[in-house]
């Protein structure tokens, strides 16, 4: 099912024209200004994100060429990876269990989380790494999009991990891992293949929670995969249980901090996670 983009949730064809115009490698501002500017609703979306992203929230650009130009084509598609998640049907969920609000800001609080652990880590010493931090963003905000799908496409599936991992008191992703021996991410990354979005994107779900085994890329999937554990475990999980945070040794080697500074930092975004999702109509 979700290697047939028709069993799929449609995508905005907008957004998407964007994705892919910069994919290439041979869009300019000029081309990339009008794709934005042929649908109103995302041009007004595109600037305001743009502005959040930017400064906090602060407006600061008041054209979409000044947009594209002072951010760059890399995140201005990452901005449009935001709106295409933001935009996907989870409104009226096929099974009671899913909670769209609570994926809305679990999404949007791993993207956070491992934007800042990436920022984090690049300022405290050299990595080698071919991503952005707004690619990482982008990424995180996919993390967890297997189990919002499936709740879409399989409602039955996902009751069945969804009552499951209450009842063993672990996340998610944890209790689809115990069902059927292998991350959601897979699925994640095979949807993202039918709707031939950049490969940046599958490459990266297929390691995520296995990071050791995409060296060119370890530092970033760990501090994906640190984020997820933060989410989960500081009332920012797709499930509504507590959940005790834990991740695995190379992971906290190279991207734990301070107990102390995880919960600071999880209370920053909840503030940013609430404003973002207030700001898109899925107030909690």
């Amino acid at each position: 099912m979700f290697r047939r983009a028709g069993c799929l949730p449609a995508l905005p064809s907008t957004a998407i024209q964007l994705v892919k115009s910069i994919d290439t490698g041979e869009a300019s501002a000029s081309q990339l200004e009008r794709i934005i500017a042929s649908d109103p609703a995302l041009s007004a979306e595109f600037l305001r994100m743009a502005s959040v992203a930017a400064v906090g929230g602060v407006p600061r650009y008041s054209t979409i060429r000044g947009a594209i130009m002072l951010l760059g084509q890399r995140i201005v598609r990452s901005l449009a990876m935001s709106l295409i998640l933001r935009h996907m049907s989870f409104a009226r969920p096929k099974t009671p269990n899913f909670d769209s609000t609570r994926f809305s800001r679990h999404s949007l609080g791993v993207a956070m989380l491992a934007r800042f652990l990436f920022v984090r880590r690049q300022r405290s010493s050299h990595i080698e790494t071919n991503w952005t931090p707004d690619e990482v963003f982008a990424v995180g905000l996919l993390s967890s999009l297997g189990i919002g799908l499936i709740a879409q496409v399989a409602p039955d599936a996902f009751d069945r991990i969804f009552h499951y991992s209450k009842r063993a008191e672990v996340c998610l992703e944890e209790g689809f891992q115990i069902i059927y021996g292998k991350p959601s991410t897979l699925l994640t990354a095979t949807a993202v293949e039918s709707w031939q979005l950049p490969s940046v994107f599958s490459s990266a779900l297929v390691n995520i929670h296995q990071p050791w085994n995409y060296s060119d890329e370890f530092t970033a999937l760990c501090c994906m995969n640190y984020a997820i554990a933060m989410s989960d475990s500081y009332d920012l999980g797709i499930g509504d249980w507590a959940i005790p945070f834990k991740v695995g040794p190379e992971v906290e080697m190279e991207s734990g901090i301070a107990e102390e500074e995880r919960l600071a930092l999880v209370q920053a975004v909840q503030r940013h996670v609430d404003e973002w999702v207030r700001s898109s109509g899925r107030a909690a």
